[in-house]
């Protein structure tokens, strides 16, 4: 019985035909050794042997007429064939997965991990009670989250490598739905006694006083560059790379820095820090959670979300 795809008289075939060919197990397979890249580990995943693992792939390898995947240091890649193949491959076997009876999803005795890429600072306010919610509700789940600077998020939605992608994004196309997590504003935040009481932070002040700016390469600096467009200031005298950074060297200078409210009220609590509103910047901003819509009918996929959802309530 072959499993070759290739065959002279494909095109002759019904679907049925050639599908009975096919031992549709190995594509579970291939979905693991894509998504670990590395034979142990994806023999660990699906509870299987090494050699056979090893001999899965030998089979896909001639069913799918390419070598699939090639050596790599300790690990292996996959070929441009077999990335080609991953994304409907792993999308197909998702939708077999959602709709079989014993789908269903329980967290107390799941092992699942589910991947969060989550855009900072957003990850300061979710990460934690998110960790500590899913460790009460099922403690055998693990929660991978990840920030996704330099990452492909549609392409890693895509392809099912993380379940879920919470930014200030709202991703445009008909592949992905998203949800609003909370809107926020932007506010002013000075040394506690950088000024006196009465004095009013106005835009000509802002502008002429020294900053302490986000560097580049974050999310939220998109957003921080619409307040500094309008107002443009005379002096950055420090970038930070994380918003603690900027918090704390505002709480020791006589510098300014321009971030999220719910940020500045949080780090107030912690550091000599005062909080100004800015009626002349009313532009509100939102903050997304996303997800590819082959996922929409997960039972596990929609108790995170729904777990995530909660957590802005």
């Amino acid at each position: 019985m072959t499993e070759r795809l290739v065959a002279s008289n494909r095109n002759e075939q019904p679907m049925e035909t050639v599908l009975r060919h096919v031992d549709l197990n190995l594509l579970t397979v291939f979905a693991a050794v894509m998504q670990e890249q590395n034979m142990t580990r994806a023999a660990v995943r699906l509870g299987m042997s090494q050699p056979a693992v090893s001999n899965a792939v030998a089979r896909l390898k001639n069913m799918f007429d390419d070598e699939l995947f090639v050596r790599s240091g300790r690990g292996i890649q996959p070929t441009l064939r077999a990335q080609h193949l991953f994304t409907p491959l792993r999308q197909a076997l998702q939708l077999v997965q959602n709709e079989l009876p014993e789908a269903s999803f329980c967290p107390h005795s799941s092992q699942r991990t589910f991947g969060v890429a989550m855009a900072s600072p957003l990850d300061l306010r979710l990460g934690p009670s998110l960790s500590q919610l899913v460790t009460e509700q099922g403690e055998g789940i693990k929660l991978a989250m990840t920030n996704p600077l330099n990452m492909d998020v549609a392409a890693e939605l895509s392809q099912q490598t993380i379940d879920f992608y919470i930014g200030y994004q709202h991703l445009p196309t008909s592949e992905f739905e998203a949800e609003l997590l909370f809107c926020d504003q932007l506010v002013a935040v000075t040394k506690a006694q950088r000024y006196a009481p009465e004095v009013e932070l106005t835009p000509q002040l802002i502008r002429q006083s020294p900053h302490a700016k986000l560097a580049m390469g974050y999310e939220l600096e998109s957003i921080l560059d619409i307040f500094y467009q309008r107002h443009p200031v005379a002096e950055v005298a420090y970038t930070g790379y994380s918003c603690s950074d900027l918090l704390y060297m505002v709480s020791q200078s006589n510098l300014i820095t321009v971030l999220p409210s719910w940020l500045a009220q949080r780090y107030a609590q912690r550091w000599p820090l005062k909080i100004h509103s800015l009626p002349f910047f009313e532009q509100g901003f939102d903050a997304f959670i996303n997800w590819h819509c082959g996922r929409s009918n997960d039972q596990g996929h929609q108790w995170l979300k729904n777990l995530i959802l909660s957590t802005y309530q």
